[in-house]
């Protein structure tokens, strides 16, 4: 409203030289055609921005990013504007002179070009926070893809291997060596039994995700507790990939800097009615630093909670959802609740 008034200054001013009146006369007199216009295209200009849904859509967006972020100093500039504001209706009430005009368009066209370079600035750092976010999902989507095709070769690799030992087993039973084809069945059920899936939602994906996550658990001598109540998500695979599997990577990675005994994770998903929710907790070694809502990484530790977190945090608000954090030093906990979309003839 500060603003919109220093908009309307400059005509009040022109009104009082024109007509010869102080600046209380002409703001509290009559409405001079002059102002009546000035007034019309402030009006039709709001509207056309709020016809535009999109633009406007944007532009409040933007504006309550400035507001956050810019907050000091959107409030120097509102108490400079109110400043000028009561000096103008003190110094108008004596008459204004042309150089007042002069003076008080130029502080306006100072004022709200500095506003706008805010604006203009706010907008370049979201885009390349955009940008960030778009490398990190690229990179994480590329890391998945590789662990699938590392999977894919295994299997291929298993495959061949059954082969070979159909083979071994067809000689065995062809020479009467039993025994040889018994122990070897025994090997085989043994290795099988340590590799078996450790987890059935009936989602292949998210099965896939939990296994392949829980093989480098196993491997890092991290006990895993797993409670799982869910029938459906509402991310896409891609999304629920880099979701799930960077909260899981910075859990390992965060257990891996806490002695072995002290290194856990417990996963728990479940839906209720048309919720999706998911809760994380793991061990950790220190609090992670925070700059406002935001975590900050060191070199060692670039990859806990650092821009993957931002990620996730994305892919939470794009569905309408909310994440929270809390960490005590020595347990970092991550809960998450999105609501499940259905159609419209459901």
């Amino acid at each position: 409203m500060t603003s919109i008034s220093f908009l309307k200054l400059p005509v009040l001013i022109l009104e009082g030289l024109q007509f010869g009146k102080t600046l209380i006369a002409v703001n509290r007199g009559n409405r001079t055609i002059l102002e009546c216009c000035w007034c019309v295209i402030l009006m039709i200009g709001v509207i056309l921005l709020i016809g535009k849904r999109r633009v406007f859509e944007s532009y409040k967006e933007l504006v309550c990013l400035l507001l956050s972020e810019r907050m000091g100093a959107l409030f120097a500039v509102t108490v400079i504007q109110w400043f000028l504001l009561s000096y103008n209706m003190w110094l108008g009430e004596r008459g204004f002179q042309t150089i007042d005009l002069v003076l008080n368009v130029l502080l306006i066209f100072c004022i709200f070009m500095y506003l706008h370079y805010l604006l203009l600035r706010t907008t370049y750092n979201k885009m390349q926070l955009d940008k960030n976010n778009l490398d990190i999902s690229q990179s994480l989507l590329q890391k998945q893809n590789v662990e699938i095709h590392e999977l894919y070769q295994k299997s291929r690799l298993r495959l061949h291997e059954h082969y070979h030992m159909l083979e071994y087993l067809y000689c065995c039973v062809k020479e009467k060596k039993y025994d040889d084809a018994e122990n070897f069945l025994c090997e085989q059920l043994n290795e099988l039994d340590e590799e078996k899936r450790q987890v059935w939602t009936n989602l292949p994906f998210l099965d896939f995700i939990i296994n392949y996550k829980k093989q480098m658990m196993d491997q890092k001598e991290i006990r895993f507790r797993l409670e799982l109540d869910v029938y459906e998500y509402p991310f896409d695979e891609a999304e629920l990939g880099i979701l799930l599997g960077n909260l899981l990577d910075n859990a390992i990675e965060a257990c891996e800097k806490c002695v072995p005994e002290k290194r856990e994770i417990y996963l728990r998903i479940w839906n209720v009615g048309y919720m999706f929710m998911l809760k994380i907790t793991n061990s950790s070694s220190k609090s992670p630093e925070m700059s406002g809502q935001r975590f900050l990484t060191d070199k060692a530790d670039r990859n806990v909670h650092g821009m993957g977190v931002e990620q996730v945090k994305r892919i939470v608000k794009k569905y309408g959802g909310n994440i929270a954090f809390q960490c005590n030093g020595e347990q970092f906990e991550t809960k998450l609740i999105v609501p499940i979309m259905k159609e419209e003839e459901e």
